[in-house]
């Protein structure tokens, strides 16, 4: 998965659980999110990208901004993979 697409659809997520507020250059800043929100999120990424992410991961402070977000996608999605792969 290409990196600026994915961000581009954390973005899009995002905004449309906090209405629009991020843009592209806003990668690092942190989230406008209260706690509704931020389980609201949780939930939509999960279900966009058919993960289930970990408990290290369900953090407030792992979640601090569209990086971050990235980050936590792309490493369960490649744990995924690997604990899925058929030797």
């Amino acid at each position: 998965m290409d990196n600026d697409i994915l961000k581009v659809e954390v973005i899009n997520l995002v905004n449309s659980v906090c209405g629009n507020v991020m843009t592209i250059e806003d990668v690092n800043k942190d989230l406008p999110v209260d706690s509704i929100s931020y389980i609201t999120l949780l939930v939509e990424i999960e279900e966009k990208y058919d993960i289930c992410i970990p408990d290290e991961f369900l953090n407030m402070n792992c979640f601090r901004n569209i990086e971050s977000i990235c980050d936590i996608i792309m490493k369960v999605k490649a744990a995924s993979w690997v604990n899925n792969y058929k030797y």
